[in-house]
């Protein structure tokens, strides 16, 4: 049986680098996967896990096991993520088109979709943005969000509803063109 988030971090903070190199593969994938939502660039979400991980590990100490350890990584992370995108205000980039092995209409109908769904993701602003993908994308509690974004729960349903409804408005072009 695998040891949990606590024990790994309680082995990592005691020196031992297989544990943090098991926390990594562990949690690594999720908090890429928000990185770049709330991006749409591959090589800067790369960055920031790199980032978010080396500082995950200088202050190991200051998690206390109150919320879980995933949650705790997507709040330095988007830490991490907003002093990243402070430094190069640069034009977002959309996604790059990833070979499925599917056939080509249905290569380019994703690519289709994830840049439709990329450049409206990238409209909103960036609280709408972090409360839509951590709730909706990765399936958050708002309680956990909360804890993530350190905003109240009732401005935290309010945002993720106005990002739904301008996530809407932003794709109705789009699906209509369907």
């Amino acid at each position: 049986m695998e040891p949990d988030d606590e024990a790994l971090v309680a082995r990592a903070r005691g020196g031992d680098d297989a544990a943090f190199r098991a926390l990594f593969e562990r949690h690594h994938r999720t908090v890429y996967r928000f990185v770049y939502s709330m991006t749409a660039d591959h090589a800067l979400a790369e960055d920031v896990v790199q980032d978010t991980f080396v500082a995950a590990h200088r202050s190991l100490g200051a998690w206390r096991g109150h919320a879980r350890l995933s949650t705790w990584l997507y709040a330095i992370a988007r830490n991490v993520l907003a002093k990243s995108t402070r430094k190069a205000r640069a034009n977002e980039p959309l996604p790059e088109i990833v070979d499925t092995g599917r056939n080509p209409e249905g290569s380019v109908l994703d690519a289709e979709v994830a840049g439709a769904i990329s450049r409206a993701l990238v409209a909103l602003d960036e609280e709408k943005r972090t409360a839509f993908v951590l709730k909706v994308i990765e399936g958050l509690s708002y309680e956990e969000i909360a804890e993530i974004t350190g905003s109240a729960l009732a401005k935290l349903k309010t945002d993720v509803f106005r990002a739904k409804e301008r996530m809407r408005e932003l794709l109705a072009d789009f699906r209509e063109r369907r």
